[in-house]
C-alpha cells in the first residue's frame, strides 16, 4: 500500500470524497485561470509561462499547459495538478485542496466522515455558524452598544483599518443575545452548541450565550474560515482575562494559530515566523507592517504547531517577556523544534514590556532588528540554564543534564555530533570551567544514553530523503502509457502493477489501470487527483511534460517489454541461484535437484 492505494488489480482509496466529486471540481477549475491568480503567465505557443512559485526564479522555467491541466518546473521539478497546485501553495493536505476548490468554484460538497460515513454534523454548516456569529459580533461593535468597545480600542492605537481587517467584535451583556438572534437567522441552538457559541443550562431546559459583555477575536483557519474566536474581559470583575472557544469539530487551540491566515504569505518571503503571546500583539504587529507573526491560543507550543508552521517557514523566532515565566514558557517548547528538526531562534523583550509596548518604543524597523537577531537555540539553552540555577556543582550538573535531554532529541546523528561539539564549547564558556575534557567526556557519556532513539532516526530520513528517479524501463511504460492511452491495455498484457520494483511507479501504474477501467479517459490530471499524493503528481506530470515529443509509442513499447523481460529472467536466474546455492548448503539433495530442473528449464 503506498499512501492509501493498494497496488495490485484493484486500487483502493479511503477518500472523504469519492472519484464524482472530484470529478466534478476537476472540470470546474481551470489550470490556467486558477495558476494566473498567484503567477503572472504569458503564451507561449500552446503552453503558458512564467515564473515558478515555488522556488526564487530568474527566469522563466515555469509551465502550465491548458491541453492536460497541468503545470511543470523545468528547474525545481514542481509540477501536477489544480488540487496539487493548491496544496503546495496554500500548504493544504488534498481533502482541504479540494474544499478550497469547491468552494471556489461555487460547489456545494456533502458532508462525510472520515470513514466515509455521515457524521453527525454538517462541517460546511458549522463554518456558516461561525461567519454568520462573526457578523454578529462586528454589526454590535459598529451599534451603539459598542461605544465603550471603540473607545478602548482607539485608546490601545487600533486603526480602523485593523479593526475592519480583524474583523473584531463585541459580544453585549446579555445571557440569550447571540442565541436569539441566531435562531432569527435560522441556526438552531444545537448547531450554535456545536459551535461553541452557546452553552446548554445545567439541571434546566435551554441554552446561554458563552460570550458576554468581551471584546471578540474571530479565529480563522489559513483557508481565511472562522473556526472560533478568542474573548477579552471587558470588566476588572469578570474571569477569565481571556476566554477561547471550546474544542470543536472545527477549532482545537493545541492545532490553531492566531493570525496564521494572514502571516503565511510573509512568512514564506522572509522565511521565518514569529510567535508572540497575545491577541493583541498579531494586530500591532500587523498595523506596523511587521506581517510574519502569529500567536498561541493561551496555550503551550504543540507538536501540532510546529508541524503547522513548517509548512509555511523553515525558521522560528519565538518572542517572549524578559521575566522568567516567560523564559520558562518559552523553554518548553524545546524539544518540539529539535524533535521537528526546525531552526528555532528566541528574541527577549526589554524588561516590562509586551511587544506593543516595543512596537510602540523602538518602531517597526526596530522590532525586526529584535527577531532578526534573535539567539540561537541552544545558545538560548545554555544561557538560560545558566541563568536560572545556583552555583553549586549539583544544580550546575542537573542544569548541564537539561540541556543533554535536548541535544539527544536531535533525529539526524550527524547534526547531533555537530551540536554536540558545539554545547561542549558554550558550556565550559557559559559555566567557567576550563577543564573542556572532561566536560566533553561527562556530555559524550550522558549522550550515550540518550542516543537510542530509533525513531526520530527513521523518522528523519523520511522526511529529508531525496526521491531517487524511477528504474529507466518502469519510467518508459509510465510514459507510454501515459502519452499514449491506446496501448494500456496492450501493457497490461505483459506487466501488472506489482511486477514494478518501485513502489512509485507500482502505484502510477495501479491507478491508470483503475481510471481506465472507469471507462473515463487517462489524462495525467484525472489520475493525479486520483492519487491525492503531490510526489506521485509531480512524477506524473514531469514524465508527460518532459516525454511529450517523443512519439513512436509502438516501437518504444517492443523495446521496452523485450527489456523488461530480459530484466524479469536475469532477475529469476539470480533468485534460484541463490536459492541453489542454500539448498547445498543444508544438505538438502531434493530441493536441489529441483532447482536444477528448474534452472536449466529457463534457460
Amino acid at each position: 500500500m503506498l499512501n492509501g492505494i493498494t497496488v495490485g488489480v484493484s486500487v483502493s482509496i479511503p477518500g472523504r470524497f469519492t472519484e464524482d466529486i472530484k470529478e466534478q471540481v476537476r472540470h470546474a477549475t481551470d489550470v490556467v485561470d486558477l495558476v494566473s491568480q498567484y503567477v503572472t503567465l504569458k503564451t507561449t505557443g500552446k503552453h503558458f509561462k512564467g515564473l515558478c512559485p515555488f522556488h526564487d526564479d530568474k527566469t522563466p522555467s515555469f509551465i502550465v499547459t491548458p491541453e492536460r491541466q497541468t503545470y511543470h518546473c523545468f528547474a525545481c521539478k514542481a509540477g501536477g495538478d489544480v488540487f496539487t497546485f493548491v496544496m503546495e501553495q496554500e500548504k493544504l493536505d488534498f481533502p482541504a485542496a479540494l474544499e478550497f476548490l469547491a468552494r471556489r468554484a461555487g460547489i456545494t460538497l456533502p458532508a462525510r466522515g472520515r470513514e466515509g460515513k455521515s457524521p453527525s454534523y454538517d462541517r460546511n454548516r458549522l463554518y456558516e455558524v461561525n461567519e454568520w456569529a462573526a457578523k454578529y459580533f462586528v454589526s454590535l461593535l459598529s451599534s451603539n452598544a459598542g461605544d465603550s468597545v471603540r473607545n478602548y480600542l482607539s485608546n490601545r492605537r487600533f486603526t480602523e483599518e485593523t479593526i475592519s481587517s480583524w474583523q473584531l467584535g463585541f459580544s453585549s451583556d446579555s445571557w440569550d443575545g447571540l442565541l436569539k438572534a441566531g435562531q432569527r437567522a435560522g441556526y438552531r441552538a444545537s448547531e450554535l452548541e456545536k459551535a461553541g457559541l452557546v452553552l446548554a443550562r445545567e439541571g434546566s431546559k435551554g441554552y446561554y450565550d458563552r460570550f458576554r459583555n468581551r471584546l471578540m477575536f474571530p479565529i480563522f483557519d489559513i483557508q481565511n474560515r472562522v473556526i472560533g474566536f478568542g474573548a477579552r474581559k471587558l470588566r476588572e470583575k469578570d474571569q477569565p482575562k481571556y476566554l477561547n472557544s471550546p474544542e470543536t469539530p472545527l477549532f482545537s487551540k493545541g492545532r490553531a494559530l492566531y493570525g496564521l491566515n494572514k502571516a503565511k504569505k510573509a512568512a514564506g518571503e522572509n522565511g521565518s515566523i514569529a510567535i508572540v503571546e497575545g491577541y493583541t500583539d498579531v494586530l500591532m504587529a500587523h498595523q506596523n507592517g511587521v506581517t510574519n507573526v502569529v500567536a498561541t491560543l493561551g496555550t503551550a507550543l504543540t507538536r501540532d504547531h510546529v508541524k503547522l508552521l513548517k509548512r509555511f517557514a523553515p525558521q522560528v523566532v519565538v518572542v517572549f517577556d524578559a521575566d522568567p515565566a516567560g523564559q520558562k514558557a518559552s523553554d518548553r517548547s524545546l524539544d518540539i523544534f529539535v524533535e521537528e528538526s526546525m531552526e528555532v531562534n528566541f528574541a527577549e523583550l526589554p524588561p516590562g514590556e509586551d511587544p506593543c509596548d516595543t512596537l510602540s518604543s523602538v518602531g517597526p524597523d526596530g522590532f525586526r532588528k529584535l527577531l532578526n537577531q534573535g539567539e540561537e537555540l541552544f545558545a538560548y539553552r545554555v544561557r538560560l540554564a545558566r541563568k536560572t540555577s545556583s552555583n553549586t556543582p549539583a544544580a550546575q550538573a542537573e542544569a548541564v543534564d537539561r540541556i543533554l535531554e535536548t541535544v539527544g532529541r536531535i533525529p539526524n546523528g550527524v547534526e547531533r555530533a555537530l551540536v554536540l561539539d558545539r554545547v561542549v564549547k558554550l558550556v565550559a564558556e557559559t559555566f567557567d570551567t576550563n577543564d573542556e575534557r572532561a566536560l566533553r567526556r561527562r556530555l559524550q557519556n550522558r549522550m550515550k544514553r540518550l542516543n537510542t532513539r530509533p525513531e526520530l532516526d527513521s523518522r528523519h530520513r523520511r522526511n529529508n530523503d531525496v526521491q531517487s528517479p524511477l528504474p529507466p524501463v518502469e519510467r518508459e511504460v509510465l510514459s507510454i502509457g501515459l502519452l499514449c492511452p491506446e496501448l494500456v491495455e496492450e501493457i497490461e498484457k505483459s506487466v501488472r502493477p506489482e511486477d514494478f520494483s518501485d513502489p512509485r511507479s507500482s502505484a502510477i501504474f495501479a491507478a491508470m489501470l483503475h481510471v481506465q477501467r472507469s471507462g473515463t479517459a487517462v489524462e495525467p490530471s484525472r489520475i493525479a487527483s486520483f492519487l491525492e499524493d503531490k510526489e506521485l503528481s509531480r512524477l506524473l506530470v514531469e514524465i508527460t511534460t518532459v516525454d511529450a515529443e517523443k512519439g513512436n509509442f509502438r516501437t518504444r513499447l517492443k523495446l521496452c517489454l523485450e527489456r523488461w523481460e530480459q530484466d524479469r529472467k536475469r532477475a529469476s536466474a539470480r533468485s534460484l541461484r541463490a536459492q541453489l546455492k542454500a539448498a547445498a548448503s543444508s544438505g538438502d539433495t531434493e530441493a536441489e535437484r529441483k532447482l536444477w530442473r528448474d534452472f536449466t528449464n529457463r534457460l
